[in-house]
């Protein structure tokens, strides 16, 4: 039977060193310094990333900044290929056109007649991911569309043709109608450019087509006899071009 010094004496070997392996193990000071060092690197790539979304945030502005530059230098298919980049890039829609009351007018060179369209139509786009909601805009526009009396070289007869068939972009105004409060006053004049550079282009497509077909069923003697109207008065009734 162990006496009770012995048995203190068992015990202090056996408790003390197996204090002092844990501590070898794990020691305490080793591990609050490696915590610490987490939390200073947790706070610096926070930090970090906060910096890349303040980069990342408006984004926006420098890319339209962009897009109206290539607007400039861009020309023929490579310039067609662009708009409709940009026009899908934004989610562009145009609806509910109208039109008012077709204006017939003697074109620059005296010989031909123009016809000035006034139309209006509802647009729609979105800026993702910098703004979720559906930006929604009102555009008013007129159609510019000659008609000139031309021979066709296989009948040797004249017909009505269709020569330039634009958008007079002085007439082109954009109002936005929502979807602005999530925009900067900067960002909100470069989408109006934006859109602006777009419309001619697209609403060029859509018409165009169909004023030719219109032409060609003109009747040639009726233009000749508004051509020759308007070059002694300035104006014309909308309907007589129709009659």
């Amino acid at each position: 039977m162990l006496s009770l010094w012995r048995l203190t004496l068992l015990c202090g070997l056996l408790i003390g060193p197996s204090c002092c392996l844990l501590d070898s193990i794990l020691p305490l000071s080793s591990i609050h310094s490696s915590i610490d060092r987490l939390k200073d690197e947790a706070h610096a790539l926070s930090l970090d990333l906060r910096d890349d979304f303040e980069r990342l945030k408006f984004p926006l502005e420098h890319v339209m900044k962009t897009i109206l530059n290539d607007f400039e230098t861009l020309s023929g298919k490579a310039l067609d290929a662009f708009i409709s980049k940009v026009t899908a890039l934004i989610g562009l829609k145009i609806e509910d056109m109208a039109y008012l009351s077709l204006k017939p007018e003697l074109s620059a060179d005296g010989n031909s007649l123009q016809l000035r369209l006034p139309a209006s139509a509802a647009i729609s786009m979105k800026l993702p991911p910098l703004i979720s909601d559906l930006i929604k805009a009102q555009v008013n526009m007129d159609f510019l569309m000659q008609l000139k009396i031309v021979t066709d070289e296989k009948t040797g007869l004249s017909e009505v043709s269709l020569g330039e068939c634009l958008v007079d972009e002085s007439t082109l105004k954009i109002t936005i109608l929502n979807g602005a409060a999530g925009l900067k006053a900067r960002l909100a004049e470069s989408l109006t450019a934006m859109v602006k550079k777009l419309i001619p282009s697209i609403m060029k497509k859509r018409m165009c087509p169909l004023m030719e077909t219109f032409a060609k069923v003109m009747d040639v003697q009726k233009v000749q006899d508004v051509i020759d109207y308007l070059k002694t008065h300035k104006s014309m009734a909308p309907s007589a071009i129709l009659r």
